[in-house]
């Protein structure tokens, strides 16, 4: 078991507390329509990159924790960035297709990825 650093716990809780902040504001949005966090087409996608980027960090981050490859991370965020890729161009259960959805859960992944990267050099205790 690996154990991260002080201020990479702090990162750590920044960043998901970031994303909350997002899905709040997306929800704000969804009542009131005046309500805008950069302009309307990020307000309206912005829940995907921030699902996405939370899953690819806590899952990515109980890898790492574990002793696991950064490898194995990394591939678990290219399985979430293939997934929204597939849910939103071919499979729109709950929703219409839509690529831009797509590809800010790409983003998202990605986010998440250099997260993991950052915190597999810097983050944990040696």
């Amino acid at each position: 078991m690996r154990k991260l650093k002080p201020a990479a716990v702090g990162i750590h809780l920044v960043t998901m507390l970031g994303c909350f902040a997002l899905f709040i504001l997306r929800g704000v949005h969804i009542f009131d329509a005046d309500v805008v966090i950069v302009n309307r087409e990020v307000t309206s996608h912005i829940s995907n990159f921030a699902l996405s980027y939370v899953l690819c960090a806590l899952i990515g981050l109980l890898l790492l924790s574990a002793g696991k490859r950064l490898r194995s991370a990394l591939l678990f965020c290219l399985a979430v960035l293939a997934a929204n890729l597939v849910y939103e161009a071919f499979l729109p259960v709950a929703n219409t297709r839509d690529m831009v959805d797509a590809l800010y859960g790409i983003a998202g992944s990605l986010a998440g990825g250099a997260y993991l990267c950052w915190l597999n050099a810097f983050g944990f205790a040696q």
